[in-house]
């Protein structure tokens, strides 16, 4: 994991400084850096089933469409046309319980870099296409059964890629507003620990050992141009 990470800054330096070179030449006098957020639902193709409760051997299921999804990107624009984007989020999904009662959910803090293709760009909106890669960091399904019992299923980080297609609309000289669709896949989160009422165990159920954490995401939002 800490080569992937190596990896990631490796090749933003690398861009960044091929993006310098290129407006040099192009002798841009503008500032391209912009500052976006988003929010939206998704991040879990299917159902996962899984089991939580030794004694019973209760059923949840982590949901597709549930929860809120926050994004924040940071972005520079190395051509007219194509763009780098630094990321960071939170995303949450909640679960469908067999035992009713209490809350459920499974989150994790994903980090990003996208590059991004303006393939129709105009002066009010623009169309874009972009893929890049993303540190999936503190996954952790929760759930709580009203005060009786509170089990958490940690998960190590995991690495992955995306995929997104998005439309983006100009609406004063640095303000616009965006939605796109993203696509993530290659994500394997990994069996860490359970933690139940604060004491550990490394123990699990063969469904906990690895979660495929491929999804379609769906994201709303503004951004500004310094």
């Amino acid at each position: 994991m800490k080569k992937k990470v190596e990896m990631i800054v490796f090749l933003l330096i690398l861009i960044l400084s091929s993006g310098k070179q290129i407006w040099a030449q192009e002798k841009v006098d503008t500032s391209r850096f912009y500052l976006k957020g988003g929010i939206g639902r998704g991040g879990i193709i299917e159902e996962i089933p899984l089991y939580m409760w030794i004694e019973t051997g209760e059923e949840v299921k982590i949901e597709r469409w549930t929860g809120v999804h926050f994004n924040l990107d940071v972005g520079y624009d190395i051509t007219r046309e194509l763009s780098i984007e630094l990321g960071l989020g939170y995303h949450k999904n909640t679960i469908r319980a067999g035992i009713k009662g209490g809350d459920g959910y499974f989150t994790r803090v994903p980090l990003t870099v996208t590059l991004v293709y303006h393939f129709f760009k105009k002066e009010i909106f623009n169309v874009y296409l972009g893929g890049g890669i993303g540190y999936y960091a503190s996954p952790e399904l929760y759930r709580k059964v009203w005060e009786l019992e509170e089990n958490i299923v940690k998960y190590e980080d995991a690495f992955g890629y995306h995929g997104l297609l998005g439309v983006l609309v100009n609406f004063e000289k640095r303000w616009f507003s965006f939605i796109d669709i993203k696509y993530v896949f290659g994500v394997k989160y990994k069996f860490k620990e359970m933690v139940v009422n604060g004491r550990r165990y490394d123990f699990t159920f063969p469904k906990w050992r690895e979660l495929d954490g491929s999804g379609v995401l769906v994201n709303l939002g503004v951004g500004y141009r310094f």
